[in-house]
């Protein structure tokens, strides 16, 4: 079954979509922003997983997203998220 036809268009789509085409800098960024978060956290004897997991969550999809937006704007930064020599992909279209 197919979850993306089920997705009302709109922003919650077209941002899912946003993350889909730029997920390889999520999959970079997300386990070091999540490391450092925990750090963090233990410096300061954070350790309830209740509270920890949301904090993870936030935090590694934050950057990640944070990331996206900073390579929108310095084009040059994408060049630490693609294979050399080949060209980054702009868009991915879903077959619905």
């Amino acid at each position: 079954m197919r979850l993306v036809p089920l997705i009302p268009a709109g922003k919650p789509r077209q941002f899912l979509k946003y993350l889909g085409v730029n997920s390889i800098v999520l999959y970079i960024v997300h386990l070091f922003a999540i490391r450092v978060a925990g750090t963090l956290l233990a410096m300061v004897d954070v350790t309830d997983p209740y509270v920890q997991f949301p904090i993870f969550v936030i935090f590694g999809l934050g950057s990640g997203v944070l990331l996206m937006w900073i390579i929108k704007w310095q084009p040059w930064l994408n060049g630490l998220f693609v294979w050399p020599f080949s060209r980054r992909v702009s868009a991915v279209e879903a077959a619905i």
